[in-house]
């Protein structure tokens, strides 16, 4: 577990001063970051703490957080704490839970994707057509390794 000094009072308060307890998800109202999770700030002799909401409150709720875990949502609600909604897993887990719940971009909605279903279509009747990995990947800029796979179906399974 990272090893992090006894949570003082005020960082307890600062918390609880952000929650707002709803039926079933407790709603974290102060600072989130850009994919929507809470984020909170606090000081223990000039020494200054960063945490994630959710992660603070698993760790005042249940337990420290092992160095190789991280704490999932069941709600699927970012700035949810209700510590009854988090459980953990490795990030292994974390990106199986992200792509199951449909919020992992894929494709052409990835940030580093560069082909486009057309392409990908190509690439495979270029395959089926009997051209080899190599040239697929330089016809469209790709190595032979990722032609391969999108050509077997491997990668852009989505993509008929």
């Amino acid at each position: 577990p990272v090893n992090y000094p006894p949570i003082p009072q005020s960082a307890l308060d600062a918390f609880w001063s952000h929650v707002q307890k709803g039926a079933t998800c407790w709603l974290w109202t102060g600072a989130l970051n850009p994919k929507g999770y809470g984020h909170l700030k606090y000081r223990v002799c000039r020494h200054p703490y960063d945490w994630m909401a959710h992660r603070f409150s698993w760790t005042i709720h249940r337990d420290a957080i092992p160095a190789d875990q991280c704490v999932l949502h069941t709600c699927d609600t970012p700035n949810c704490v209700n510590p009854e909604h988090l459980f953990l897993g490795s990030r292994a887990d974390n990106n199986a839970d992200c792509c199951a719940k449909g919020r992992h971009p894929i494709g052409e909605a990835h940030y580093k994707g560069r082909l486009t279903p057309d392409i990908v279509r190509a690439i495979r009747d270029g395959w089926d057509a009997g051209m080899s990995a190599r040239a697929l990947g330089l016809r469209y800029g790709i190595c032979p390794q990722h032609a391969w796979a999108i050509a077997r179906g491997d990668k852009w399974k989505h993509v008929k």
